[in-house]
């Protein structure tokens, strides 16, 4: 797999791991016999069109990140209050309770 930019680098030992070849393969399954969104050539259009060096992220309080090895760690389970998102709980509740 090849993105184009440098997020090869830093992803080169994922794509090359065997977890990636087979996510891969049941990924690409369930294309070739569903409906998926977005359509395949769209997958990682985000890494595509954002260079790894441009990339700026803002971690919550409650959530770690080590950009080097690429791994985070949940420090506590947030409260409602330090969700920052617009996020209707009463539609989530509605959609799961159908």
């Amino acid at each position: 797999m090849k993105i184009g930019n440098d997020w090869d680098i830093v992803l080169k030992d994922v794509f090359e791991s065997e977890d990636f070849r087979n996510l891969i393969l049941r990924v690409n399954e369930e294309y070739r016999k569903s409906t998926c969104f977005p359509i395949k050539q769209e997958v990682f259009n985000a890494i595509k069109l954002t260079p790894y060096k441009d990339v700026k992220v803002v971690m919550p309080k409650w959530l770690e990140f080590d950009n080097s090895k690429l791994t985070g760690k949940i420090n506590a389970l947030p409260q409602r209050d330090d969700i920052d998102l617009n996020v209707q709980e009463h539609l989530i509740i509605e959609l799961y309770s159908k």
